[in-house]
């Protein structure tokens, strides 16, 4: 039996109302969660009625779901990864998202926290960028590998809540993880604990309101739970106590 379960709309709450998207038939990511969507040939989606929000409903259990990336299975552990490689191919993106994250706050070092550091390149580039690095990766393989190759001895293996203890940091950076999050409340939960009052936190997220097209909804598949617009990002982020201070779109 799938593990999943409906939940109320995880921006506002509306428990009622909520409307059906069509979303393409494939579903590549859906066979590697195993019993979580057991006997699915794809997740659903809806939108809000009351606010609009773009989100997988019903969706796996937090516990299911944290349980799935602790155990190392979201990744594929392929052994023959290089460190040095894995710099080479990823660091220019990364550092064109902290150069538009240092530009937009004017920061030129103190701390960052990485929300699903991975396998640890985004955090290198910090910290040549001069930042100490702090940060959570779930899957155990790739926190492991980080503090291996790259020295990030300051890692958690673990999601990020409300019951993480860490001083505040500067920055808080986050590439491609949101919308992996079933449960936004103890993300925000945690974020609150690891900023004070002038902290920013940068985020790389796809968007529904850019692209109303199928590629769009390409992302609205078995791996993601929510689909944030500028706006709905902003709603849920004001509700937390922080504001935008920029914004682009990269496609």
């Amino acid at each position: 039996m799938a593990q999943l379960e409906h939940v109320p709309c995880p921006l506002c709450g509306e428990h009622a109302g909520h409307l059906p998207i069509e979303i393409p038939d494939y579903d590549g990511n859906i066979r590697g969660y195993g019993a979580i969507y057991q006997g699915l040939a794809k997740s659903e989606w809806k939108i809000c009625g009351r606010c609009g929000f773009v989100h997988q409903n019903p969706r796996p259990t937090v516990e299911a779901l944290n349980a799935y990336y602790l155990e190392g299975q979201y990744h594929p552990h392929v052994h023959s990864h290089d460190a040095d490689s894995l710099v080479a191919i990823n660091t220019p993106a990364y550092r064109e998202e902290i150069e538009f994250a240092l530009e937009s706050c004017n920061l030129r070092n103190g701390r960052v926290f990485d929300i699903g550091c991975g396998w640890g390149v985004a955090l290198k580039v910090w910290r040549d960028f001069g930042f100490a690095p702090y940060g959570v990766e779930p899957d155990p393989v790739l926190c492991e590998f980080g503090k291996r190759n790259y020295g990030l001895d300051q890692i958690e293996n673990r999601v990020l809540d409300g019951s993480i203890e860490i001083e505040p940091v500067d920055i808080v950076f986050s590439h491609h993880t949101l919308e992996h999050v079933a449960d936004l409340d103890a993300l925000m939960a945690g974020l609150k604990k690891i900023v004070r009052p002038g902290s920013f936190v940068f985020t790389a997220i796809p968007t529904y309101l850019r692209n109303r097209t199928t590629m769009s909804k390409l992302w609205m598949n078995s791996a993601h739970y929510s689909l944030f617009t500028v706006r709905s990002f902003n709603q849920m982020l004001a509700r937390h106590g922080f504001v935008e201070v920029a914004h682009r779109y990269e496609h």
